[in-house]
């Protein structure tokens, strides 16, 4: 005669599945409850950092952030300069081509009245009024005038970003621009992309309109390369 088979031990919700089903759901909560058991054996072996730890190396990643924002401004700013001495001759500057809206001269303007306003004025506390339609409307000037602020531009960008704290990128931007009001650490990238953009403009309308194409060396690494 045969051992009758003692029934298998289980829960309530066990019981009223099928056999096939409950012993897969039974197979897959040993296998969650080794999966927790790893997890936490693994938490264990990892060393403990106290919290200020932590925030020392958050904020030694976000002071490095700044740091590289802040030279490629600067390179940028400068190779801006660069780019506006070119021009043969003042009245060159503020010459445009049908389809083109705007002189290099105004862009340049542009790009200095941008960064003084949001990195001066904004989070440094300048005191710095911006004139933005005056940027778009002004036709004539000289070429050192312009050269001189946007070089005032990266005087600027080297006093104040070098003082950001890790909170106040954290924070969203100050100043909403456009309607959107983004992190501090992000309308910063925004900033150096928008600069880039119009020195890019501003060096092809030259090549254009003088047939010289000697480059301004805007992206050289050799300018990054330094302290």
């Amino acid at each position: 005669m045969s051992e009758s088979v003692p029934p298998r031990r289980g829960t309530d919700f066990d019981a009223a599945l099928p056999g096939r089903l409950s012993s897969r759901a039974l197979r897959c909560r040993r296998f969650g409850l080794l999966l927790v058991a790893f997890v936490g054996w693994w938490q264990l072996r990892r060393p403990f950092r106290p919290a200020s730890h932590r925030r020392g190396l958050g904020s030694a990643i976000v002071g490095a952030m700044i740091d590289e924002v802040r030279r490629v401004l600067l390179r940028e700013l400068e190779a801006f300069a660069r780019e506006v001495e070119s021009f043969p001759d003042d009245e060159s500057l503020w010459k445009t081509l049908p389809g083109v809206t705007n002189s290099a001269g105004n862009l340049a303007l542009h790009a200095c009245g941008n960064l003084k306003h949001f990195v001066g004025a904004v989070l440094g506390g300048t005191g710095y009024i911006r004139q933005r339609p005056t940027e778009f409307a002004t036709r004539a000037g000289r070429r050192e005038d312009v050269a001189r602020g946007l070089r005032e531009a990266a005087e600027v960008v080297g006093a104040v970003l070098p003082h950001l704290t890790t909170q106040a990128l954290d924070q969203p931007f100050p100043e909403a621009h456009d309607g959107t009001q983004l992190p501090c650490g992000r309308f910063l990238l925004h900033l150096v992309t928008h600069l880039c953009f119009h020195l890019g403009q501003a060096s092809y309308l030259r090549r254009i309109l003088t047939g010289d194409s000697h480059p301004s060396s805007a992206v050289s690494l050799e300018a990054l390369a330094g302290d």
